[in-house]
């Protein structure tokens, strides 16, 4: 298969040597010191990477593992997607100010006033009002956290696999060899992120299979990652069957 868009595919880890430099009138250095392992840069295409996520991405390669794509989705578009909770969320949190309010006059009517109407059961109101404020507040937050996760992530297909790799707090491999790919396809793109999706085998906890589909959101280029992993497919897959649909 041919490189997508005219970008080499592949990226192979490699091991710069520095040369070693000898001082006026002396002996040469017979000694050579290698600089530390990095990604090649050429890697296509989903740029730009932190240092964090090209230092995660060392350690979980494979011996003779190459990158064909290695993209970081949009923190911006993820944040744009969570203003959608927000837009939830406030009303939400209104209602819950509303109750936590009648539950306060009714536990303290001296100093609040009396309700306008009979409350009952004010504590577990109180505690239904708290709690409605609290899932609020965390579906205000998801723009940022949404961001967040974003710039901790990166989406990889190589010549043995595809993956996605969470690093931070909440770091986590999710990894699919190429005999459980049946197909993908791509869309958008017209800014440089799209989606893509992916469709696979999964085993049950009964020992049978079934067919799973996931959707990747806001990643760079999405057209190189659905040709990486076409190539991969063709060079490597074999896909079984689901036997339970």
């Amino acid at each position: 298969m041919s490189p997508v868009d005219g970008q080499k595919l592949g990226g192979r880890l490699r091991a710069p040597v520095v040369e070693p430099m000898a001082a006026p009138d002396a002996e040469p250095l017979r000694e050579e010191t290698t600089a530390p392992t990095s990604l090649d840069p050429t890697i296509p295409p989903g740029l730009p990477r932190s240092a964090a996520i090209d230092a995660a991405l060392l350690k979980e390669l494979r011996p003779g593992e190459e990158l064909w794509y290695a993209g970081v989705p949009s923190p911006r578009a993820l944040a744009k997607l969570g203003l959608v909770y927000v837009s939830i969320a406030v009303p939400f949190f209104g209602v819950s100010v509303l109750i936590i309010s009648k539950a306060l006059q009714a536990l303290l009517p001296d100093f609040l006033g009396h309700p306008s109407a009979p409350v009952e059961g004010p504590l577990v109101l109180m505690g239904f009002g708290l709690l409605m404020m609290l899932l609020s507040g965390v579906m205000m937050y998801a723009p940022w956290r949404l961001a967040d996760e974003a710039r901790h992530e990166v989406y990889c297909v190589s010549n043995q696999r595809t993956f996605l790799l969470k690093i931070g707090s909440y770091s986590h491999l999710y990894s699919w060899d190429p005999h459980v790919l049946l197909s993908v396809r791509s869309s958008g793109g017209k800014n440089g992120y799209g989606h893509a999706t992916l469709v696979r085998n999964a085993e049950t906890v009964l020992g049978s299979t079934r067919r799973e589909v996931t959707q990747f959101n806001f990643i760079p280029d999405p057209r190189a990652y659905e040709m990486a992993v076409r190539r991969l497919i063709d060079l490597h897959g074999t896909p079984s069957t689901p036997t339970d649909g």
